[in-house]
C-alpha cells in the first residue's frame, strides 16, 4: 500500500505544473592570485542572482589589526565597494554583494588604505552550473 501511495505522489510530481516551470541556470565564475610583493592571495568566487551578484572571497596574507577593502571592478573602471573588514593572520573568509552582472565584472582587488594589497581578474568565460 505504501508503494502505491508513493508511486501515486511521484506520478502527481512529474506532471504537476509547479515541476514543469524551468530554472535560470546559475551563472558563476571564479579566479585566484597571488601578488608576488605582498605574498597576499586572493580568491574569489561570483555567483549571479536576479539583481546582485554574491561575492565570496578567500584571502590569505593580511596582517592583524589592519583594515582591508574588496573592491570589485566592472569594465567601467571605477571602483564598487564589496565589504570592509580587519585583517587577521591565516585564512581569512568574506563575503559580499553587488548590483552588477557576471559579465560586467573585470577584477576584484583588496586595498590598504590606498595601496593594492592583491588583485585577481575573472576569466571572460563564464561557467554555468
Amino acid at each position: 500500500m505504501l508503494a502505491v501511495a508513493l508511486a501515486g505522489f511521484s506520478v502527481f510530481a512529474l506532471v504537476s505544473p509547479e515541476k514543469q516551470q524551468q530554472t535560470a541556470a546559475e551563472l558563476s565564475a571564479a579566479a585566484t592570485a597571488t601578488d608576488q610583493q605582498t605574498g597576499a592571495t586572493l580568491s574569489v568566487h561570483v555567483t549571479e542572482g536576479s539583481t546582485t551578484v554574491s561575492v565570496r572571497a578567500t584571502v590569505t596574507g593580511l596582517e592583524d589589526g589592519v583594515g582591508y577593502r574588496l573592491y570589485g571592478y566592472p569594465f567601467d573602471g571605477r571602483p564598487r565597494p564589496v565589504v570592509n573588514w580587519t585583517g587577521k593572520q591565516g585564512v581569512e573568509e568574506v563575503t559580499g554583494e553587488l548590483s552588477l552582472a557576471i559579465a560586467d565584472l573585470s577584477h576584484f582587488t583588496v586595498m590598504r588604505g590606498g595601496r593594492v594589497v592583491v588583485t585577481v581578474y575573472l576569466p571572460r568565460t563564464v561557467a554555468t552550473k
